[in-house]
């Protein structure tokens, strides 16, 4: 692969990636970041393919997750960022049993970051994530499941925080974002999606509570610099909210308390 080709890179995003089953994207992601933590020059010209890669919820394994931090570890200048914001993808897509087995990696990556100079908005949000992955894989519960939670903006920032110390219900919570991830695109929810919102909120004020305040959030967290159509902009709250889609905390709560 030729990455200093704008013009290949860019059909490749376009006309090959959405063809890929989620094996062939996988192995694409790995060549890539393989590729990114080799990489000795100033602008790494594969983020924009990887960071639609880190979009889908492809499937990783701890022994994915552990190879792409180790990947990480020879990265250098820019690159650290970028590389891992690939490998907590990965982790944040296993069970908190897997990701223990990650834990000195994600504890190295830290360190990384910490004395890694660049991108300091960027270093932030893979700081809370790298921590909300230590602390749920060091916890015996498991946590309210976060995967589908796209890390851009800061309400997604405050989301995080605020989920990782849910102690009840964290399994009808997890279903709840889940279900919040499916929202059909368009003017409003079907009827359907709307049923089934009702059915995983009934009887649960605890859970119901924790909507209103995510909610609340979205009003009251503090906008996060991020890249924008090409740009830096600080965002309250982005066009993804969500991992794999693009959709926002617009309907989902209101509509239920």
């Amino acid at each position: 692969m030729r990455l200093d080709d704008d013009a290949a890179l860019d059909r490749l995003r376009r006309e090959v990636l959405p063809t890929l089953n989620d094996d062939r994207a996988l192995s694409l992601c790995v060549v890539l970041v393989e590729r990114a933590s080799a990489y000795r020059g100033w602008a790494w010209g594969g983020g924009r393919l990887l960071a639609d890669l880190n979009r889908r919820a492809l499937p990783w394994t701890a022994a994915d997750a552990g190879l792409l931090f180790d990947l990480a570890r020879s990265a250098t200048g820019q690159t650290v960022i970028t590389v891992l914001k690939a490998a907590v993808n990965a982790a944040e897509r296993l069970d908190v049993v897997e990701r223990s087995g990650c834990v000195n990696h994600i504890r190295h990556a830290l360190e990384r970051i910490d004395a890694n100079p660049h991108e300091p908005s960027e270093r932030a949000r893979l700081r809370l994530r790298l921590a909300l992955l230590i602390e749920s894989a060091g916890t015996a519960r498991a946590g309210v499941r976060t995967g589908m939670l796209h890390v851009e903006d800061g309400w997604s920032q405050a989301a995080l925080e605020c989920l990782s110390v849910v102690t009840a219900d964290v399994d009808v919570v997890s279903d709840v974002l889940t279900h919040a991830a499916t929202i059909p695109s368009g003017p409003r929810p079907t009827k359907s999606w709307l049923k089934r919102t009702g059915e995983l909120l009934a009887g649960r004020p605890g859970v119901v509570a924790l909507v209103r305040e995510l909610l609340e959030l979205a009003h009251t967290c503090e906008p996060a610099e991020t890249e924008f159509w090409g740009t830096r902009a600080l965002l309250r709250i982005g066009s993804r909210i969500w991992s794999g889609g693009c959709c926002g905390p617009r309907w989902w709560p209101a509509n239920h308390g």
